[in-house]
């Protein structure tokens, strides 16, 4: 949804994916873990996308530089993507 710029779905689908993960008791831990620093990082670049101010940009650049975020490159890219439009 993120590529056909269909941001109410992304947020939809983000949303289903964190009930999912604090519903499912299968799950390890570690993916639990991870998959939810990534989704704090795509909301963040989300929020970029809506609303692209360096505000936005720093707060997700800074989200980007903590942790080991599995798709960071992906993110990344799509930052840079936002960051050459400023």
């Amino acid at each position: 949804y993120y590529e056909l710029g269909e941001i109410d779905e992304c947020y939809k689908e983000l949303r289903r994916l964190l009930e999912y993960l604090g519903t499912e008791r299968k799950v390890q831990q570690d993916l639990i873990k991870y998959t939810r620093i990534f989704c704090d990082s795509y909301n963040l670049l989300l929020k970029l996308k809506e609303n692209p101010t360096k505000k936005n940009l720093n707060n997700l650049q800074f989200e980007l530089s903590k942790e080991n975020i599995t798709g960071r490159r992906w993110i990344k890219l799509k930052m840079e993507e936002i960051k050459n439009h400023l």
